[in-house]
Protein backbone atom coordinates (compact mmCIF):
# COMPACT_ATOMS: atom_id res chain seq x y z
CA UNK A 1 0.00 0.00 0.00
CA UNK A 2 1.29 3.49 -0.91
CA UNK A 3 1.73 5.72 2.17
CA UNK A 4 2.39 9.42 1.61
CA UNK A 5 4.82 11.28 3.85
CA UNK A 6 3.00 12.90 6.74
CA UNK A 7 -0.23 11.00 6.07
CA UNK A 8 -1.81 9.16 8.97
CA UNK A 9 -4.71 6.80 8.27
CA UNK A 10 -7.86 7.70 10.22
CA UNK A 11 -8.73 5.77 13.33
CA UNK A 12 -11.62 3.35 12.99
CA UNK A 13 -13.96 2.60 15.87
CA UNK A 14 -16.45 -0.27 15.83
CA UNK A 15 -19.85 0.73 17.25
CA UNK A 16 -23.27 -0.93 17.42
CA UNK A 17 -26.60 0.85 16.95
CA UNK A 18 -30.00 -0.85 16.86
CA UNK A 19 -28.29 -4.22 16.74
CA UNK A 20 -26.25 -3.32 13.64
CA UNK A 21 -22.50 -2.98 13.34
CA UNK A 22 -20.98 0.33 12.14
CA UNK A 23 -17.48 1.60 11.53
CA UNK A 24 -16.98 5.13 12.85
CA UNK A 25 -14.18 7.04 11.16
CA UNK A 26 -13.13 10.54 10.15
CA UNK A 27 -13.83 10.84 6.43
CA UNK A 28 -14.16 13.90 4.19
CA UNK A 29 -13.66 16.38 7.06
CA UNK A 30 -16.21 14.87 9.41
CA UNK A 31 -16.91 11.78 11.46
CA UNK A 32 -19.06 9.26 9.66
CA UNK A 33 -20.72 6.02 10.68
CA UNK A 34 -20.49 3.45 7.90
CA UNK A 35 -22.88 0.49 8.18
CA UNK A 36 -21.42 -3.01 7.92
CA UNK A 37 -23.23 -5.95 6.41
CA UNK A 38 -25.10 -8.23 8.74
CA UNK A 39 -24.03 -11.88 8.75
CA UNK A 40 -27.03 -12.73 6.59
CA UNK A 41 -26.24 -9.91 4.13
CA UNK A 42 -22.61 -11.02 4.05
CA UNK A 43 -23.66 -14.61 3.25
CA UNK A 44 -25.97 -13.36 0.50
CA UNK A 45 -23.19 -11.19 -0.92
CA UNK A 46 -20.75 -14.12 -0.90
CA UNK A 47 -23.36 -16.35 -2.58
CA UNK A 48 -23.92 -13.69 -5.22
CA UNK A 49 -20.16 -13.40 -5.83
CA UNK A 50 -19.91 -17.19 -6.20
CA UNK A 51 -22.82 -17.22 -8.66
CA UNK A 52 -21.25 -14.39 -10.66
CA UNK A 53 -17.89 -16.18 -10.73
CA UNK A 54 -19.55 -19.44 -11.79
CA UNK A 55 -21.45 -17.61 -14.54
CA UNK A 56 -18.24 -15.98 -15.85
CA UNK A 57 -16.41 -19.32 -15.76
CA UNK A 58 -19.31 -20.97 -17.59
CA UNK A 59 -19.29 -18.19 -20.21
CA UNK A 60 -15.54 -18.59 -20.70
CA UNK A 61 -15.83 -22.38 -21.08
CA UNK A 62 -18.66 -22.00 -23.62
CA UNK A 63 -16.51 -19.51 -25.53
CA UNK A 64 -13.59 -21.96 -25.50
CA UNK A 65 -15.88 -24.72 -26.79
CA UNK A 66 -17.15 -22.45 -29.55
CA UNK A 67 -13.59 -21.67 -30.65
CA UNK A 68 -12.35 -25.26 -30.32
CA UNK A 69 -13.51 -26.10 -33.87
CA UNK A 70 -14.48 -29.60 -32.70
CA UNK A 71 -16.92 -31.29 -35.08
CA UNK A 72 -20.35 -31.77 -33.51
CA UNK A 73 -20.04 -35.57 -33.83
CA UNK A 74 -17.05 -35.51 -31.45
CA UNK A 75 -18.53 -33.21 -28.78
CA UNK A 76 -20.16 -36.10 -26.95
CA UNK A 77 -16.94 -38.13 -26.75
CA UNK A 78 -16.36 -38.26 -23.00
CA UNK A 79 -14.61 -40.53 -20.54
CA UNK A 80 -17.98 -41.22 -18.87
CA UNK A 81 -19.07 -42.91 -22.12
CA UNK A 82 -15.92 -45.03 -22.40
CA UNK A 83 -16.92 -48.70 -22.58
CA UNK A 84 -14.06 -50.18 -20.55
CA UNK A 85 -12.98 -53.74 -21.31
CA UNK A 86 -9.93 -55.78 -20.31
CA UNK A 87 -8.59 -55.10 -23.79
CA UNK A 88 -8.84 -51.30 -23.71
CA UNK A 89 -8.49 -50.62 -19.97
CA UNK A 90 -4.80 -49.69 -20.32
CA UNK A 91 -5.63 -47.03 -22.92
CA UNK A 92 -8.50 -45.69 -20.82
CA UNK A 93 -6.25 -45.33 -17.76
CA UNK A 94 -3.46 -43.73 -19.79
CA UNK A 95 -5.60 -41.14 -21.57
CA UNK A 96 -7.57 -40.34 -18.40
CA UNK A 97 -4.31 -39.81 -16.47
CA UNK A 98 -3.03 -37.63 -19.33
CA UNK A 99 -6.11 -35.41 -19.10
CA UNK A 100 -6.23 -35.25 -15.29
CA UNK A 101 -2.54 -34.36 -15.04
CA UNK A 102 -2.54 -31.95 -17.95
CA UNK A 103 -0.86 -29.12 -16.03
CA UNK A 104 2.25 -31.31 -15.70
CA UNK A 105 1.85 -32.53 -19.30
CA UNK A 106 1.74 -28.89 -20.41
CA UNK A 107 4.81 -28.01 -18.35
CA UNK A 108 6.77 -30.96 -19.78
CA UNK A 109 5.34 -30.46 -23.31
CA UNK A 110 4.45 -34.14 -23.66
CA UNK A 111 2.37 -34.97 -26.72
CA UNK A 112 0.92 -38.25 -27.98
CA UNK A 113 0.68 -39.97 -31.32
CA UNK A 114 -1.96 -42.69 -31.28
CA UNK A 115 -1.57 -45.01 -34.26
CA UNK A 116 -3.28 -48.21 -35.29
CA UNK A 117 -5.94 -49.57 -37.64
CA UNK A 118 -9.29 -47.79 -38.16
CA UNK A 119 -12.02 -48.31 -35.58
CA UNK A 120 -9.91 -49.03 -32.47
CA UNK A 121 -10.98 -45.83 -30.68
CA UNK A 122 -8.05 -43.48 -31.34
CA UNK A 123 -10.25 -40.51 -32.24
CA UNK A 124 -12.65 -41.25 -29.39
CA UNK A 125 -9.85 -41.23 -26.83
CA UNK A 126 -8.27 -38.03 -28.14
CA UNK A 127 -11.60 -36.17 -28.14
CA UNK A 128 -12.33 -37.46 -24.62
CA UNK A 129 -9.14 -35.64 -23.60
CA UNK A 130 -10.22 -32.53 -25.55
CA UNK A 131 -13.67 -32.35 -23.96
CA UNK A 132 -12.29 -33.00 -20.47
CA UNK A 133 -9.86 -30.08 -20.82
CA UNK A 134 -12.52 -27.78 -22.30
CA UNK A 135 -14.83 -28.58 -19.39
CA UNK A 136 -12.00 -27.52 -17.09
CA UNK A 137 -11.44 -24.18 -18.81
CA UNK A 138 -8.47 -24.99 -21.04
CA UNK A 139 -8.23 -23.86 -24.65
CA UNK A 140 -8.21 -26.73 -27.14
CA UNK A 141 -8.28 -26.87 -30.93
CA UNK A 142 -9.20 -30.30 -32.27
CA UNK A 143 -9.74 -31.01 -35.96
CA UNK A 144 -9.23 -33.70 -38.55
CA UNK A 145 -6.22 -33.08 -40.79
CA UNK A 146 -8.60 -32.62 -43.74
CA UNK A 147 -10.61 -29.95 -41.89
CA UNK A 148 -7.40 -28.25 -40.76
CA UNK A 149 -6.04 -27.99 -44.32
CA UNK A 150 -9.45 -26.80 -45.57
CA UNK A 151 -9.55 -24.11 -42.85
CA UNK A 152 -6.08 -22.84 -43.79
CA UNK A 153 -7.17 -22.65 -47.44
CA UNK A 154 -10.26 -20.72 -46.38
CA UNK A 155 -8.47 -18.14 -44.23
CA UNK A 156 -5.59 -17.74 -46.70
CA UNK A 157 -8.18 -16.50 -49.20
CA UNK A 158 -8.57 -13.42 -46.98
CA UNK A 159 -4.85 -12.64 -47.11
CA UNK A 160 -1.64 -13.67 -45.39
CA UNK A 161 -2.48 -11.72 -42.21
CA UNK A 162 -5.59 -13.86 -41.61
CA UNK A 163 -3.60 -17.04 -42.17
CA UNK A 164 -0.93 -15.83 -39.74
CA UNK A 165 -3.64 -15.03 -37.18
CA UNK A 166 -5.07 -18.56 -37.53
CA UNK A 167 -1.62 -20.15 -37.10
CA UNK A 168 -1.06 -17.95 -34.03
CA UNK A 169 -4.34 -19.18 -32.50
CA UNK A 170 -3.20 -22.75 -33.10
CA UNK A 171 0.11 -21.89 -31.48
CA UNK A 172 -1.55 -20.39 -28.37
CA UNK A 173 -4.06 -23.17 -27.64
CA UNK A 174 -3.18 -25.25 -24.58
CA UNK A 175 -3.67 -28.39 -26.70
CA UNK A 176 -3.86 -29.07 -30.43
CA UNK A 177 -5.31 -32.35 -31.71
CA UNK A 178 -4.83 -33.36 -35.34
CA UNK A 179 -7.12 -36.32 -35.99
CA UNK A 180 -6.60 -38.81 -38.84
CA UNK A 181 -3.25 -37.42 -39.97
CA UNK A 182 -2.46 -39.07 -43.30
CA UNK A 183 -6.07 -38.97 -44.42
CA UNK A 184 -5.68 -35.55 -46.04
CA UNK A 185 -4.91 -34.83 -49.70
CA UNK A 186 -1.20 -35.51 -50.09
CA UNK A 187 -0.08 -32.38 -51.96
CA UNK A 188 3.20 -30.55 -51.42
CA UNK A 189 1.23 -27.49 -50.31
CA UNK A 190 -0.64 -29.56 -47.69
CA UNK A 191 2.64 -31.07 -46.45
CA UNK A 192 4.22 -27.64 -46.08
CA UNK A 193 1.20 -26.29 -44.16
CA UNK A 194 1.12 -29.30 -41.85
CA UNK A 195 4.81 -28.78 -41.11
CA UNK A 196 4.16 -25.10 -40.43
CA UNK A 197 1.46 -26.02 -37.88
CA UNK A 198 3.50 -28.78 -36.22
CA UNK A 199 6.55 -26.51 -36.07
CA UNK A 200 4.44 -23.71 -34.55
CA UNK A 201 3.44 -26.08 -31.73
CA UNK A 202 7.05 -27.16 -31.29
CA UNK A 203 8.25 -23.56 -30.99
CA UNK A 204 5.46 -22.62 -28.59
CA UNK A 205 6.42 -25.52 -26.30
CA UNK A 206 2.82 -26.73 -26.14
CA UNK A 207 1.59 -30.30 -26.56
CA UNK A 208 0.20 -31.92 -29.69
CA UNK A 209 -1.91 -35.07 -29.99
CA UNK A 210 -2.03 -36.88 -33.33
CA UNK A 211 -4.14 -39.85 -34.37
CA UNK A 212 -3.38 -41.78 -37.54
CA UNK A 213 -4.26 -45.04 -39.27
CA UNK A 214 -0.69 -45.23 -40.60
CA UNK A 215 2.25 -46.79 -38.83
CA UNK A 216 5.25 -44.56 -38.18
CA UNK A 217 7.12 -45.60 -41.34
CA UNK A 218 4.02 -45.04 -43.49
CA UNK A 219 3.48 -41.66 -41.84
CA UNK A 220 7.09 -40.70 -42.55
CA UNK A 221 6.68 -41.68 -46.22
CA UNK A 222 3.38 -39.78 -46.41
CA UNK A 223 4.77 -36.53 -44.99
CA UNK A 224 8.19 -36.56 -46.68
CA UNK A 225 8.40 -33.83 -49.31
CA UNK A 226 9.84 -34.00 -52.81
CA UNK A 227 13.14 -32.82 -51.36
CA UNK A 228 13.33 -36.07 -49.37
CA UNK A 229 13.11 -34.25 -46.01
CA UNK A 230 10.84 -35.65 -43.29
CA UNK A 231 10.76 -32.50 -41.16
CA UNK A 232 7.21 -33.03 -39.85
CA UNK A 233 7.87 -36.55 -38.56
CA UNK A 234 11.16 -35.45 -36.97
CA UNK A 235 9.27 -32.75 -35.06
CA UNK A 236 6.49 -35.19 -34.09
CA UNK A 237 9.03 -37.68 -32.71
CA UNK A 238 10.60 -34.93 -30.60
CA UNK A 239 7.24 -33.81 -29.20
CA UNK A 240 5.10 -36.94 -28.94
CA UNK A 241 5.18 -40.29 -27.21
CA UNK A 242 4.19 -42.94 -29.79
CA UNK A 243 1.45 -45.29 -28.64
CA UNK A 244 0.21 -48.15 -30.81
CA UNK A 245 -3.46 -48.86 -30.15
CA UNK A 246 -3.28 -52.57 -30.90
CA UNK A 247 -6.73 -53.76 -29.89
CA UNK A 248 -9.46 -55.37 -31.94
CA UNK A 249 -11.50 -52.75 -33.84
CA UNK A 250 -14.62 -51.74 -31.90
CA UNK A 251 -16.74 -51.87 -35.07
CA UNK A 252 -15.63 -55.46 -35.67
CA UNK A 253 -16.54 -56.46 -32.11
CA UNK A 254 -19.97 -54.81 -32.44
CA UNK A 255 -20.54 -56.49 -35.80
CA UNK A 256 -19.61 -59.88 -34.31
CA UNK A 257 -21.96 -59.23 -31.37
CA UNK A 258 -24.83 -58.36 -33.73
CA UNK A 259 -24.10 -61.44 -35.84
CA UNK A 260 -24.05 -63.65 -32.74
CA UNK A 261 -27.35 -62.14 -31.52
CA UNK A 262 -28.87 -62.67 -34.95
CA UNK A 263 -27.64 -66.29 -35.07
CA UNK A 264 -29.03 -66.94 -31.59
CA UNK A 265 -32.47 -65.58 -32.52
CA UNK A 266 -32.60 -67.35 -35.89
CA UNK A 267 -31.24 -70.55 -34.38
CA UNK A 268 -33.90 -70.62 -31.67
CA UNK A 269 -36.72 -69.96 -34.12
CA UNK A 270 -35.40 -72.36 -36.74
CA UNK A 271 -35.48 -75.36 -34.38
Amino acid sequence: MLVLDGYEPPEIEVIYKDGRKYLKTFLFDEYRELPCMTEEEEREWEDEQRRAKHYEEHKEIEKLKLNSMIDDKFKENRFEKFEITKENEYFYNLTMAYAKNYNKVLKDNTGLILYGPPGVGKSFMSFCIANYLLDNGMSVIAMTSNALIAKIKEVSGFGSSEESKFIKNIQKAKLLIIDDLGGEHNSEWAKSKLYEIIDARYRSGRPLIITTNLNLKQLKDHLTGKDGMDRSVSRIKEMCKALEVNIRPIREKKANYRQQSFDDVIGKNAN
